[in-house]
């Protein structure tokens, strides 16, 4: 028990064995410390060496022959009043230095903010969380290939009345092995679509840019992956990607 509350105040757990074992032996040499202590001899010599500096154990000199005493254990309060000492000096250093931190930090901009879903339930989660965000219009790259593989009911379906519900505008770019499909484009369900075919491009996922958000969806594979990145600038170029998309798209899209 008092190995473990030596440790507390800053001792590793062999310097408070081998304190203890000499404080229990008496003036001795290391190799009977370490007998005491449980610990092996070199490493006992290096300890013994550490706990000197920390003014917990004195060095005598017998005939050639070195032996360790035991300090009053008084003199942990003085290994306290040290580390106190340090830690106020690194508070001080952090009170100086910290200005110039903050001014490196906020020169930076805003950080994006990025966040990890995982497996089917992770990618239920992001497409919810867009439709709380509550965006005018989400911009869609996806494989419905993919999608239906995934979600296999919404292939009968073709809309989600929760979006239509909220009146979020959705404009998708697609691919499909089965060619393009006249409902993806419905007014009344608030979608526009244009569709390229998937032997000149291969969408294998699905991204989805709202507000300053992107969420990219990794759609193959036994565990599926989203990532939601929350950043006004990333989201800003890539829907300029998405427009430019959009627009080469449309000269190939049959509706």
């Amino acid at each position: 028990m008092i190995n473990k509350e030596l440790e507390k105040i800053g001792l590793s757990e062999k310097e408070a064995a081998v304190y203890l074992a000499s404080l229990e032996v008496g003036e001795a040499q290391a190799p009977k410390i370490a007998q005491q202590a449980g610990t092996q001899r070199p490493i006992t010599y290096v300890v013994l060496e550490n706990l000197n500096k920390m003014g917990l154990v004195s060095l005598l000199d017998k005939k050639g022959k070195v032996y360790y005493v035991a300090e009053n254990p008084s003199n942990l309060k003085r290994l306290i009043e040290k580390q106190k000492a340090q830690i106020n000096q690194k508070e001080q250093i952090i009170r100086e230095v910290m200005p110039n931190l903050e001014k490196i930090f906020m020169a930076m901009g805003d950080r994006p903010v990025v966040r990890f879903f995982e497996g089917f339930e992770g990618v239920k989660s992001v497409r919810e969380l867009i439709l709380k965000d509550r965006p005018k219009e989400v911009m869609s790259f996806y494989s419905l290939d993919a999608i239906f593989t995934l979600f296999p009911e919404l292939e009968s379906k073709f809309v989600n009345p929760e979006r239509v519900k909220r009146k979020i505008k959705s404009r998708i770019i697609y691919t499909y092995s089965k060619g393009p499909i006249r409902r993806m484009n419905n007014k009344k369900e608030l979608k526009e679509s244009r569709y390229i075919d998937n032997q000149i491009f291969k969408l294998n996922g699905d991204v989805s840019i709202y507000k300053n958000k992107i969420a990219l969806t990794s759609l193959y594979g036994a565990s599926p992956v989203s990532v939601l990145v929350e950043d006004k600038g990333i989201a800003s170029f890539m829907k300029d990607v998405f427009e430019l998309a959009w627009l080469g798209a449309g000269n190939h899209s049959p509706y």
